[in-house]
């Protein structure tokens, strides 16, 4: 039966080794047009990304000959005169030397606070004698702050708290000035 399909040809057999019109239909069939989007759409992303590749990557910076670079400015000195110059010292405000760190009451994580507090009077004349009793007022604020815990100082109530109670002391441990306000420069809880 070989021998006559290879005499008189297989018409199946003879389809399927040359390609017809049936070839043709398949590939038209598999090239649909929303297979030719999806190509498309892969084609430009892969062509924007070597674009992108080369501008980020790859590409030189333009140089411009018309972009010189400045000479830098030309800086004339200053002479300050001696004498002249003083920093401003505000009459009403007392700057306190730092209080380095001054043990917590144990409560928590932190154990120790330091300190720089800054006072305000209510008069500029008062400054004396707030300077006389530095050492009370210093040692006043480390007491307070001894029994204050780290758990009333993390919140900004607690700091408000611990404000209000100094400026109330000082001003009992003061016979003629009065305190107006305090201020925690810094206030640094530390282990």
């Amino acid at each position: 039966m070989t021998q006559e399909n290879e005499i008189h040809g297989n018409p199946k057999r003879e389809s399927a080794e040359r390609p017809g019109p049936g070839g043709l239909e398949r590939l038209k069939k598999r090239l649909t047009l929303k297979t030719l989007v999806i190509l498309l759409i892969a084609l430009l992303l892969v062509l924007a990304g070597v674009a992108a590749l080369w501008f980020f990557f790859l590409k030189e910076p333009a140089v411009d000959k018309a972009e010189e670079p400045l000479p830098p400015p030309q800086v004339e000195a200053v002479q300050e005169l001696p004498g002249t110059y003083e920093a401003p010292r505000f009459e009403e405000v007392v700057v306190l030397e730092t209080f380095e760190r001054i043990p917590l009451n144990p409560s928590g994580n932190m154990k120790f606070i330091t300190l720089d507090i800054a006072l305000e009077l209510l008069d500029t004349g008062m400054r004396r004698e707030v300077e006389a009793g530095m050492d009370d007022i210093r040692k006043l604020i480390e007491e307070e702050t001894r029994e204050t815990t780290w758990l009333v100082l993390r919140t900004p109530e607690g700091k408000l708290q611990l404000k209000l109670k100094l400026i109330g002391m000082i001003n009992q441990t003061l016979t003629r000035a009065k305190i107006r306000d305090l201020y925690f420069i810094n206030l640094i809880m530390q282990n």
